[in-house]
């Protein structure tokens, strides 16, 4: 019994022996393969990101091909960012460039190639400067720094530009500096008193030429609404609004603020009727004749319904009758015809 006992765990032993050297050599082969799996894995990875760097090089390049081509095209570099030059969109890329300065990730040589090309890397700076070259440009051609509404020179609107600098100013955000280079080229910080001067000084010469201030509503001096604007001042008189000492200089140049508008545009069509007579001989205005861009045939007509219907002034119907107005239209042209047939 103890021999066989024996035989029997002899056996036992070498069948334990036989499987774990089986299940031994099987976990090295998994091992291997595992190992295998991982070397492959990351070799993979290496190529990958070798052919991302290859990309990420060629994009540059070509970015930086397309920013010289926009540069020897444009004279600068400032690239909106929106913009795209051969499909590709260069003015995010610049701004992901200058970010990239800003936070110290721009390696040196793309920031020497960079800047050898004329970039700015503080685009507001850069975009100020901008404004102030159009700025100066259209000064030195018109003559003044006031800037129409919505103008534009070169592409910029130079008329939003000019108001955010004076709302900047208004608000003490404008550099100093910066407030003085423009007021060195003549601009106002207050729009509204400026554009007062500038419309008294055409009174003035309005007032020089003509001899009187009663401009005509729709008068225009130089492109200016004349007449608009002398309305405005009265109106303003009339509501308590008129500054006082802007009064008194509309007073000393002869203007009068209390005069009505219906009774001043009768007045100046009036002046311009007797124009038309002592130029003609006659009060036979056309319907459609202008004088001095008024339609004074037309207010002519108004004036003969008023007096049909009993409207007329006594006083006003009199001195259209001094210079030889002709009330009834029948009456005119039958003196009309005996004038043709005396000639």
């Amino acid at each position: 019994m103890c021999k066989d006992d024996d035989e029997s765990f002899s056996l036992s032993r070498k069948r334990e022996r036989t499987l774990g050297s089986e299940s031994g050599q099987s976990q090295e082969r998994q091992r291997r393969k595992q190992q295998e799996s991982s070397s492959g894995s990351s070799r993979g990875d290496l190529n990958i990101g070798a052919f991302w760097d290859v990309l990420s090089e060629e994009w540059e390049e070509s970015n930086h091909r397309l920013l010289v081509k926009f540069q020897e095209r444009e004279g600068h570099c400032n690239v909106p960012f929106c913009h795209k030059e051969d499909g590709m969109n260069l003015g995010f890329w610049l701004n992901k460039q200058r970010h990239e300065k800003k936070t110290g990730k721009l390696n040196s040589t793309s920031e020497k190639r960079l800047k050898d090309v004329g970039v700015v890397w503080d685009a507001l700076s850069e975009q100020w400067e901008g404004g102030y070259r159009c700025l100066v440009k259209f000064q030195q051609r018109e003559g003044h720094s006031n800037v129409p509404v919505s103008h534009k020179e070169d592409g910029i609107n130079l008329s939003r530009w000019l108001y955010t600098q004076r709302q900047r100013k208004k608000k003490g955000k404008l550099n100093v500096a910066l407030q003085k280079r423009l007021e060195d080229i003549g601009v106002v910080w207050d729009v509204t008193s400026e554009q007062w001067e500038d419309s008294y000084r055409l009174l003035i010469k309005f007032q020089q030429r003509e001899g009187h201030c009663n401009v005509p509503y729709h008068y225009r001096e130089d492109e200016t609404n004349l007449g608009l604007w002398l309305s405005d001042q009265r109106q303003r008189k009339k509501k308590g609004t008129l500054n006082g000492t802007l009064e008194k200089r509309l007073e000393d140049i002869g203007v009068v603020c209390s005069v009505l508008p219906l009774s001043e545009q009768w007045e100046n069509n009036y002046r311009l009727l007797v124009k038309f007579q002592q130029r003609e001989r006659h009060c036979n205005v056309s319907v459609t004749h202008r004088e001095d861009e008024m339609f004074i045939g037309v207010w002519l007509n108004t004036q003969r319904q008023h007096k049909k219907r009993g409207r007329l002034d006594g006083t006003l119907e009199k001195r259209l009758e001094d210079i030889g107005v002709v009330w009834s239209l029948s009456s005119k042209n039958k003196r009309c015809k005996e004038d043709t047939k005396r000639i």
